[in-house]
């Protein structure tokens, strides 16, 4: 008799007014739950190099300091890089070549590079495609080719080269110093992986736990390092005044 009438009122309840609303609002939530999903996996993979490669925008750029003149680098691909340096460094002192992290401008390290300047070493303020009002957009290899071209751009005399990433700018500065084109290393503010700073910026995404979806991918930075003996690897924290030295 109790069995009986539990289920008497459970069937009751099921055909009531409360259950037939919820059924109805489940059989529509299942399928726009879905759609905004796929929606917003969709845009994602549509927008991930602008997730992946943040762009300052041109006024944030500080203007160039009267010690260092512009110069503009023209690439095989027609990309054109906007760069600023300095003169060629005293005897026997090495040129640091920069590369800034997301959100960067060219004058994100123009107050190191002026102490740099004045201690006797030569400075170049580097750029990439699609950042500093320069054309194009910007892709892994893209920033490698670029920073080639920029390396491969210094003026006679330079010296030793050092190249100096930030954030961003240490994939950039450990490829090529993974590819010999530097004699130093200094990584500021380095990524251990380039998951890990997808997974940064876009933590609360459905993208979050699919690391797949995302194909740009650049190489750590204490990984192409280790590949490299001819150099000397230094990581160091935010630069908040000044620079560090030995």
């Amino acid at each position: 008799m109790l069995g009986q009438g539990a289920g008497a009122r459970l069937k009751s309840w099921t055909n009531g007014p409360v259950w037939r609303i919820g059924r109805r609002v489940l059989i529509w939530l299942v399928p726009i739950a879905t759609v905004l999903y796929l929606a917003a996996l969709a845009a994602l993979y549509h927008w991930q190099r602008d997730i992946v490669f943040v762009r300052a925008r041109w006024w944030h750029e500080n203007a160039r300091p009267s010690d260092f003149a512009e110069r503009t680098i023209g690439e095989a691909d027609g990309t054109h890089l906007r760069i600023w340096e300095s003169g060629p460094p005293e005897t026997g002192k090495a040129t640091v070549v920069f590369f800034y992290g997301n959100a960067g401008t060219l004058s994100d390290f123009a107050g190191v590079g002026e102490e740099l300047r004045e201690e006797g070493y030569g400075v170049v303020l580097g750029s990439y495609r699609g950042y500093s009002r320069n054309p194009g957009e910007p892709s892994e290899q893209g920033l490698f080719a670029d920073a080639r071209a920029i390396l491969g751009a210094l003026p006679r005399g330079h010296g030793p080269v050092v190249v100096w990433g930030q954030s961003l700018g240490t994939g950039v500065a450990a490829q090529m110093a993974a590819e010999g084109r530097a004699s130093g290393l200094i990584l500021q503010s380095p990524y251990t992986r380039s998951s890990t700073s997808r997974r940064w910026s876009i933590r609360c995404s459905p993208c979050a736990c699919s690391p797949g979806i995302l194909s740009t991918h650049f190489p750590w930075p204490r990984r192409s390092g280790c590949r490299c003996s001819s150099f000397t690897a230094r990581t160091i924290g935010p630069c908040r005044s000044g620079w560090a030295s030995d």
